[in-house]
């Protein structure tokens, strides 16, 4: 007969958390004052049913909106992949007009760490935000650099180069949260919670395994335990810096602000294609990209985005 056992996982948590002192992280992770609560919603994730969700993140990026999230899809034909995409979504409320929303895409099941084939796609209104985007970048860079000599064209138009800029900024301000997941509990802070979470844990070698990370020994201490997860983070990065990268010219996002007769717009088909030079897209792809656009931007524009208006759009792209 198996006993079942209560844990007052905030007040543990507090406990030893009092102890140490901790470094301030990202603010994008709210971790700040409410880092004790954070953990203890961690572990309580990690201990009860399990979720690799990472919920929305915010930030800023170059003075604009930066959002970060995950996602998964069932929605995929043969090949299954592990992707990010990049959103350069209209947004009225940013001084410069657009969000950029990072997202992590991974097929329903698949943890975050893992061996599927990696790749990136830029998602565009139009082929003219490209230098928007790139503006947005280097100018975040330069802020970065706290003002030092910059070039203008360090980037260049190189797309590889513009989203390997993006992720390096996303792995700062998330602090590693798209790639792991829940993991980051684990390690930050990094003489805090790793500790908390052994203490409260009846077996760590399970949850690791869950997130896709192979755990040989239940004696391993928590130093030994962040430096895999560490090793793991900079493995998937390097997938994905490797990772083919694209653009798209993504039909709802340039449809976003133009509720106008949907008559006048059928007349360009081409409006209601996801334009990529690099591939084709398949019916699976289509309803993947339609349903991660569409959480986007509710996401980023949750109080005026044009529902019903999407909607047909959306009906519209799908239909082929």
């Amino acid at each position: 007969m198996c006993q079942t056992y209560t844990i007052d996982v905030e007040g543990r948590v507090k406990k030893i958390l009092s102890k140490v002192k901790i470094p301030d992280l990202s603010p994008a992770l709210g971790l700040g004052d409410a880092l004790i609560s954070g953990v203890g919603g961690a572990i309580e994730k990690v201990t009860g049913t399990f979720d690799t969700s990472v919920g929305l993140l915010r930030a800023t990026l170059g003075g604009i909106p930066f959002f970060g999230a995950t996602a998964t899809s069932e929605a995929y034909d043969h090949t299954k992949l592990d992707e990010k995409h990049y959103f350069l979504v209209p947004d009225l409320e940013s001084e410069q007009g657009f969000s950029l929303y990072v997202l992590r895409c991974l097929p329903v099941g698949v943890p975050p760490i893992n061996d599927l084939p990696k790749r990136r796609l830029l998602h565009m209104p139009s082929e003219h935000a490209l230098p928007m985007l790139q503006e947005i970048v280097i100018k975040d860079a330069r802020e970065t650099a706290k003002n030092e000599s910059c070039p203008s064209n360090f980037i260049s138009n190189n797309l590889t180069s513009l989203i390997d800029e993006i992720d390096n900024v996303d792995g700062k301000v998330f602090n590693g949260v798209l790639l792991l997941g829940g993991l980051v509990a684990f390690v930050n802070p990094l003489a805090g919670a790793a500790v908390a979470m052994k203490a409260l844990l009846p077996s760590v070698g399970l949850i690791l395994s869950k997130y896709g990370l192979k755990f040989a020994s239940e004696t391993a201490t928590n130093i030994d335990i962040a430096n895999q997860i560490r090793k793991a983070e900079k493995d998937v990065k390097k997938q994905f810096k490797h990772a083919s990268t694209i653009s798209v010219i993504n039909p709802l996002l340039h449809h976003l602000d133009a509720n106008t007769n949907l008559d006048m717009w059928l007349m360009e088909r081409e409006k209601f294609l996801f334009q990529c030079a690099e591939t084709d897209f398949s019916q699976s792809d289509i309803k993947r990209l339609t349903d991660l656009t569409r959480q986007v931007i509710s996401d980023v524009r949750p109080n005026d985005a044009p529902s019903e208006y999407l909607d047909a759009v959306t009906e519209i792209i799908r239909s082929g």
